[in-house]
């Protein structure tokens, strides 16, 4: 049976420096490790407090968004690429909103800044039919 090898995408290639790490993740790695041993150092000689297990915890966790940095790889992106999409998405309100068919032929009156209908006079029943949206608006004598 013939077989063909497919070798990795060349885009994908990140030139190794020590070991199987790369330039970035080291940076990363020796980022962690200069922020632990300084938290380590602060805590003990300015704040002079002991080296119980808290202290030593506390200086690793503040290593920790280092070692993240350097190999977590969200949804195949490096870090630095993925945090400026995640607070993108977090702090903005970019949503596209649905404008249905009935509200185009103006059967449905849009909805005004508070996110209540417009027209409070209308029955109960067809103010519930204007709140839909998508397909539960369409009804099949309407076209």
């Amino acid at each position: 049976m013939l077989s063909v090898r497919v070798h990795k995408d060349v885009a994908e290639y990140q030139p190794k420096i020590f070991g199987k790490m790369t330039g970035r993740t080291l940076v990363c790695i020796a980022g962690a490790v200069g922020i632990t041993v300084a938290s380590t150092f602060y805590f003990q000689a300015v704040l002079g407090l002991p080296d119980n297990g808290v202290v030593s915890m506390i200086s690793y966790a503040t290593g920790l968004p280092f070692w993240a940095a350097g190999f977590w790889r969200p949804k195949g992106m490096k870090f630095e690429q993925a945090l400026p999409l995640y607070l993108n998405h977090k702090l903005t309100n970019n949503r596209i909103y649905l404008t249905t068919k009935t509200r185009f032929q103006g059967l449905v009156e849009d909805l005004n800044e508070r996110g209540k209908i417009a027209d409070e006079s209308a029955s109960k029943n067809w103010r519930r039919i204007k709140r839909q949206r998508g397909i539960e608006s369409w009804c099949p004598g309407e076209e």
